[in-house]
């Protein structure tokens, strides 16, 4: 992630909401590594080390009134 984030200082995050989370991932659950939202922003943030802060552009695939609480 280091190394990520001195190359990419902004991104976008492909989510899907799968068994009752919100996965970080392209394809949905077929090609999901079980990587969670929640825990991706916690990296994104333990990261910055006080410098730049990251601009995240969240794309979720399959939100519904149902999922998006």
């Amino acid at each position: 992630m280091a190394d990520f984030k001195n190359i990419y200082q902004n991104f976008d995050i492909n989510v899907h909401f799968i068994d009752g989370y919100f996965d970080v991932g392209h394809d949905g659950k077929k090609y999901s590594i079980g990587l969670n939202l929640k825990d991706m922003l916690q990296i994104t943030n333990n990261q910055n080390g006080g410098g730049h802060s990251p601009h995240i552009w969240l794309d979720f695939k399959n939100l519904t009134k149902e999922n998006e609480k």
